[in-house]
């Protein structure tokens, strides 16, 4: 039985899998930070400039309705900076 590090690995092509881990973790980020700011779906709609079913949407975890450019955009817009760290696999 092979063992992953995480869902991703499991379920799709490296190349893939890479592009949800940042995802998921930028989305992570965004809603953790929407939660800590005490933000309404309405407040949080507003303050990110998209309709209230898109805060549904992203506090339900529907990763594939967001794209990485847009959850960096939520970040920034949120006070969160955003990272790239690059690392060689062997």
């Amino acid at each position: 039985m092979d063992m992953y590090e995480n869902v991703w690995d499991a379920i799709e092509p490296p190349d893939q899998a890479e592009h949800m881990k940042a995802r998921a973790n930028v989305m992570f980020a965004v809603t953790e930070r929407i939660r800590a700011l005490g933000l309404s779906p309405a407040d949080a709609a507003e303050r990110l400039g998209v309709k209230r079913s898109r805060i549904y949407e992203l506090n339900a975890g529907k990763i594939n309705l967001f794209s990485l450019d847009k959850l960096i955009d939520f970040a920034a817009e949120l006070g969160i900076h955003v990272e790239v760290t690059i690392t060689a696999v062997a």
